[in-house]
């Protein structure tokens, strides 16, 4: 015997059972299922007793996204460059242009 659960017609659980006991909660009796069922039942939903059989949709993100989520995730670039020099990640050039723009305009120092 085979029961499946229902909400709005989408399939939302299923059991197989050898004895005749009915189990409890809202389940109906089928009298059989299609032969992918068993590795399939979310793609299914079932109506005026007919399993149809929906092919499962993937949302892909737009090819912009991850752009979006790292940049709002990331560090603020002002500290990956002070990181990066203080680090001593850069040339003698680029260390010496950073710090200069450091001397002209100083951090305030906190009382």
């Amino acid at each position: 015997m085979i029961y499946i659960q229902t909400e709005n017609d989408t399939i939302s659980g299923y059991m197989v059972q050898e004895s005749g006991d009915i189990p409890e909660g809202d389940w109906t009796l089928v009298s059989s299922v299609p032969e992918d069922f068993e590795d399939n039942f979310m793609c299914y939903k079932y109506a005026n007793e007919q399993f149809v059989y929906e092919e499962p949709t993937i949302e892909v993100p737009p090819p912009e996204f991850y752009k979006q989520s790292r940049a709002s995730a990331y560090p603020d670039i002002g500290d990956q460059l002070d990181a990066l020099l203080r680090a001593g990640a850069f040339t003698d050039e680029m260390a010496e242009q950073l710090q200069n723009v450091k001397d002209a305009f100083p951090k305030p120092v906190e009382e």
